[in-house]
Order: structure tokens, then C-alpha cells, then sequence
């Protein structure tokens, strides 16, 4: 059985691609997704992915945690509905399977809420005075006699359904393709590289002094003091190299002004 996924790609722009994977009838627990890419200098790279896992997770983490994870729709007016009625013969199906009992009340439980399955399950018990149930999650398979479990599909007037709801799990990573867009270098020169996205810088002031003459100290201190009381992250060039170089370091550290 191939289990292999073939997405459909589709350039949606210039330097962005959408990709589409398919769930089939075999993978429940790979959902239909699609990813969004967006090329960079290092080539392809996702930055979103929307994931459709229908009722999948909800449906085995109910099942594990023993926690009903349900919704409830409530009818303008009650209808009527076909229920499936089961009663297991629980002292024949624990002396004929012991261990696996817990198993098969569980399946015949799930038989509740699929009618058509519950009735195709009744039907074969009618003609052969047996039925198979499952596959389970385990992949066992349970041969059932007439006379250990008893289905009835009776007609009930209800005002509420219960489901399990279907999710949607969105996620998104930009970072690379924002930090690529506001990067830049001189040309010949790529090592020296600066950011230019003022928002998100760590730094958002650096104070850089003309000179080192000691009269410029107390105008360099008073200016921080006056950033801090405005919760400005602020640092204070002190070095003695030209200011050319230090508008680079300060460019280099990814601060948004100076």
C-alpha cells in the first residue's frame, strides 16, 4: 500500500508557492495541508502551514483520556431520529473473550453512533447468527454470536445532537523572510550587514559621543537618563574610535537610531 503524498504546487507569485497534500482514506491521522513558501537567498522556506485534522485529534484524545470532547447542537424544535438501542450479553462475552472485554463494550458503544454501521452489524447476526466487529484501533477483530449481543433501531424524538468538532490548526513563521527583507550590506562588503526594522530592535538608542573629552560625559549621562524615564532601552557609546565606526558597531548591534 502506498502511503506517499503528492502535493499539488502552484506558484501563487513570483517567489511565493503554495503546496496542497491530500489526505487519503488510509492516512487519518495526516491531515489535508496546505504550506506556504516563500523564497529567500537560501532558497525555499515555509512560513505558514494550515493543517485541516478534522475530528482525528479530538476523537483519540477523548478516547485515551476517557473525557467525552463533544459538541452539542440544540434543535429550533425536536425531531425524530433513529437510535440505535445495544445490549451486550456481558456475562457470555466475558467468559468467551476475558481480556478483551473492555475492547469490545467499547466498539459496540461506537456502534451507537453509526446507524448505518449498527444496522449492517444486525443484519449479518440475523443471517448467519454471527458478526464480525472491527477492525479496532489494535487491528483485532471480533467474531460476535447472535445470542451475546442484542441491536434495536428504535425511533425517538430528540432535541439535541452531539459531535465531534472538526479543527483547524493554522501555524506561521515569518521571522526569516522578515528579517532577509529588512537586511542590507554594501556590495564587495557582505560582512558588514545591518538591519533596519526599528520595531523589533533590542536597543532602541544608542548615544555616541563625538569625542572622549570629559565635558561631553555629563551631556551623554543626562540624555540616557532622559530615554530610561521613557522606557527607551538606551546604551551609551563610550569607545575611542572614530565616529564613523561607531555608527557601524552600532548599525552592527541592530540599533534603531542614534
Amino acid at each position: 500500500m502506498d502511503f506517499t503524498r503528492r502535493p499539488l504546487c502552484m506558484q501563487v507569485r513570483e517567489n511565493f508557492n503554495a503546496s496542497i497534500y491530500s489526505t487519503t482514506e488510509y492516512e487519518s491521522s495526516r491531515p489535508n495541508r496546505l504550506n506556504l513558501e516563500i523564497k529567500l537567498s537560501s532558497g525555499w522556506v515555509g512560513c505558514a502551514g494550515h493543517a485541516d485534522r478534522s475530528c482525528y485529534d479530538l476523537s483519540v484524545n477523548a478516547k485515551k483520556s476517557k473525557v467525552k470532547m463533544v459538541g452539542t447542537h440544540k434543535f429550533d424544535n425536536p425531531e425524530k431520529r433513529l437510535i440505535v438501542e445495544i445490549k451486550p450479553n456481558k456475562g457470555k462475552i466475558g467468559r468467551t473473550f476475558k481480556a478483551d472485554v473492555a475492547a469490545i463494550r467499547e466498539a459496540l458503544e461506537a456502534l451507537k453512533d453509526d446507524v448505518p454501521r449498527a444496522q449492517a452489524f444486525e443484519d449479518e447476526l440475523t443471517s448467519k447468527s454471527e458478526a464480525m466487529l472491527g477492525p479496532l484501533c489494535d487491528g483485532k477483530q471480533f467474531t460476535l454470536q447472535r445470542d451475546m449481543v442484542a441491536t434495536k433501531l428504535v425511533e425517538k424524538m430528540v432535541s439535541e445532537e452531539k459531535f465531534v468538532p472538526s479543527v483547524i490548526e493554522p501555524s506561521f513563521g515569518i521571522s526569516l523572510a522578515a528579517f532577509e527583507q529588512n537586511f542590507d550590506s554594501r556590495e564587495g562588503d557582505e560582512k558588514r550587514g545591518v538591519m533596519s526594522s526599528p520595531l523589533i530592535a533590542p536597543v532602541k538608542v544608542s548615544v555616541l559621543r563625538l569625542s572622549n573629552i570629559p565635558d561631553f560625559e555629563p551631556f551623554a549621562t543626562d540624555l540616557e537618563s532622559v530615554f530610561v524615564e521613557e522606557r527607551l532601552e538606551c546604551k551609551v557609546g563610550t569607545s575611542s574610535v572614530a565616529i564613523g565606526r561607531k555608527y557601524a558597531r552600532a548599525d552592527e548591534q541592530y540599533f534603531s537610531a542614534g
